[in-house]
Order: C-alpha cells, then sequence, then structure tokens
C-alpha cells in the first residue's frame, strides 16, 4: 500500500489555480509542495494510485487540530454559482484562497477573475487534446500520454536543489533541467506552479521570454 504525505501548513506551499486533474489523477490537485500535488484535504496525490489504496503518512504538526476544522478551498465553478448568494466576507475569503494575491478588491471583479481562471482552464484542456488528436491517424483511438511517459533529453545543469536554471535557455532548446527545477525557477521568478514541461514553454511564450519560432520543438 503506497503511502501519501499530508500537506505541511506550517511551510510554504502553492495554489493551483484552477485546480488541475492529470490523466493519472484520481482527483483534482489544489496544492503544490517539495514537488508534490495534494488534494483539497491537504492529502497527496499519487499517479496512478486511488485514494482507497492508500496509507495515511503519520505527521503531527502543531496545527494539525487547525487543519482538521479548515473546510477544503472551494473550486472557482462552485465559488462564482454562490457568488450572489454567499456572505461578502465570506466570499472574499475563499475568493483569496483561490486567486491569492492576484486576488481582486470588489466582488465584480473576482467575478471576472473567476470566469477567467475558468476559461483559461478549459482552454488549456482543449489546446491538450487538440495536440493529442493531431498527432494520431484518422480512424486510431487516442490515447493520452503522461508526461512521464514523454521522451525528453537527459538532465543537464544546476545540481539537486540548485535555483539557478537559466529559463530563456531551457525554452530554446539549449539547456534541459529536472521538472523540479524547472517547478522551483517559475516559483520564484514568476510566482506561478506548473505541472508539466509543455505548461511551461506556453507561459514562456505567453511572457514573450521566446517567440513561437524561436522556441523549442522537442516538447509535445
Amino acid at each position: 500500500m503506497s503511502e501519501a504525505h499530508k500537506l505541511d501548513h506550517s511551510r510554504p506551499f502553492g495554489t493551483v489555480t484552477p485546480p488541475w486533474q492529470d490523466d493519472d489523477f484520481d482527483r483534482p490537485a489544489f496544492f503544490e509542495q517539495d514537488g508534490r500535488f495534494f488534494d483539497q484535504f491537504g492529502i497527496e496525490i499519487i499517479r496512478g494510485v486511488p485514494l482507497s489504496k492508500m496509507k495515511l503518512e503519520k505527521q503531527e504538526t502543531k496545527d494539525d487540530h487547525t487543519q482538521k476544522a479548515e473546510k477544503p478551498p472551494m473550486s472557482p465553478a462552485q465559488l462564482l454559482r454562490q457568488a450572489d448568494t454567499m456572505p461578502w466576507s465570506r466570499f472574499k475569503k475563499e475568493a483569496k484562497r483561490i486567486l491569492g494575491d492576484a486576488c481582486p478588491a470588489s466582488k465584480a471583479e473576482i467575478k471576472i477573475a473567476l470566469e477567467q481562471a475558468i476559461a483559461a482552464y478549459r482552454q488549456r484542456q482543449q489546446v491538450r487534446m487538440a495536440r493529442v488528436g493531431q498527432s494520431e491517424e484518422p480512424g486510431t483511438p487516442v490515447v493520452a500520454q503522461s508526461p512521464r511517459n514523454t521522451s525528453v533529453p537527459a538532465p543537464t545543469g544546476p545540481a539537486k536543489g540548485s535555483t539557478r536554471v537559466d529559463l530563456e535557455a531551457w525554452a530554446r532548446g539549449k539547456k534541459d533541467y529536472l521538472i523540479g527545477d524547472l517547478r522551483k525557477a517559475f516559483k520564484l521568478k514568476y510566482n506561478k506552479v506548473i505541472t508539466e514541461r509543455r505548461d511551461a514553454l506556453d507561459f514562456l511564450i505567453e511572457q514573450r521570454v521566446v517567440t513561437p519560432q524561436e522556441a523549442r520543438k522537442d516538447i509535445e
């Protein structure tokens, strides 16, 4: 039986906005810490292993009782549906948990931000499905590949734990790094949680670090 970790609220962790579910996840990821993903209850998500087959790690922290009493965060869609019926104080608190420091001040702006988060998630899903469909011949069943099965060049560059990652060189295909090092670099420079290399490259193109023509071609 696989042993799952618990999210340590006493240490820094990232919030996945909007919640994200990979093909190998049995439930959406709401948080990220040390390269691990956690569900809305702070329980680690292990690829290919359903929650029913997990053994929870015995981990006691000073605020364990607080964590148990704390309600799980709502998804952007859930919060948006209750925007006009929920008390303002609670609505703003839930929005802050989802949007983080980028949470606007007014209810109208928050609703727009939530709609944009939902639209961005749906667009990423459509793009991902389109890429899979284009790579298959007509009549061939579509099978989405997990990032862990994607062939990539052998990682080079900084040693484990280093944060000196050249994101522009990586985006151009001149350097390669472990996914954990890329996540740390994105968290430090952009305060952004990435889930896979394709998302990282798309984000750097959006930020105009590289153009689509300059971007590396070995990531599908």
